[in-house]
């Protein structure tokens, strides 16, 4: 009796570690190609500052994503014909979506409404909505979207985005120091820290000629109105 082939491949047992993809070059236990949610990104001891706005306690869905500050609304159906009213809700349009951080390289699954993510389109991507500096996009961010600024902002590239930033409008280097905790040598490059050397260590003997300068012109000044009696349009050549 001839022994019968058997259909099944046999694997090898690294087969977990190859690439999901066929066209991908990237082993699976080295991509991050999975969604995370925000409690899975913060460490349970951290330090997270209190959210300014404080918790929605109208609409407490809103708590757990980015909603904008959209919330339910009430209002009236109106007959056509005899102008009758009946009471009806409007709930905003919110979606389950995964979004991409740059700054944390994972994709973050958050419930959105598509307003917000219109906004996000319009600013270029999660980290620059999350990272608004203005007071309206901050009330709207929620508490779960303070914590996702809270987390983005703690990574070492946004941190260095700052530190150039903050040297490019001007801020001596001791501030920026303090603020982001880091040596001087990594506050910028180029201009920036050029920017910062000027500001903070002026340069005194230039200082020192510029006031000779100004004494000997306050000199020659009191000698030419001696000479022609305080007249103007008067002439004084040095001899």
């Amino acid at each position: 009796m001839t022994p019968r082939l058997s259909t099944r491949l046999s694997y090898p047992p690294l087969i977990g570690l190859l690439s999901r993809r066929t066209f991908s070059t990237t082993s699976a236990c080295l991509a991050d190609i999975g969604s995370h949610r925000i409690e899975a990104l913060i460490p349970q001891n951290a330090r997270i500052p209190d959210y300014p706005y404080g918790p929605s306690h109208i609409y407490k869905q809103s708590n757990k994503g980015l909603y904008g500050g959209s919330r339910i609304q009430f209002g009236n159906n109106v007959s056509d014909r005899t102008e009758t009213k009946t009471r009806r809700s409007w709930s905003p349009n919110i979606i389950s979506k995964s979004l991409y951080s740059v700054a944390l390289r994972k994709k973050i699954k958050i419930r959105v409404s598509s307003r917000v993510l219109r906004t996000i389109d319009k600013v270029g991507g999660l980290d620059e909505y999350v990272l608004g500096e203005k007071e309206a996009r901050i009330k709207e961010l929620g508490p779960q979207g303070w914590k996702l600024r809270w987390r983005i902002m703690s990574q070492q590239a946004v941190k260095e985005r700052f530190r150039i930033q903050a040297a490019e409008l001007g801020l001596s280097a001791h501030i920026i120091q303090r603020r982001w905790g880091e040596k001087k040598k990594d506050m910028g490059t180029g201009k920036a820290m050029n920017a910062v050397k000027s500001k903070s260590k002026p340069n005194l003997q230039k200082m020192a000629q510029k006031r000779t300068r100004s004494k000997q012109f306050r000199v020659l000044k009191k000698i030419s109105k001696l000479q022609t009696g305080g007249k103007r349009g008067a002439v004084v050549t040095k001899k």
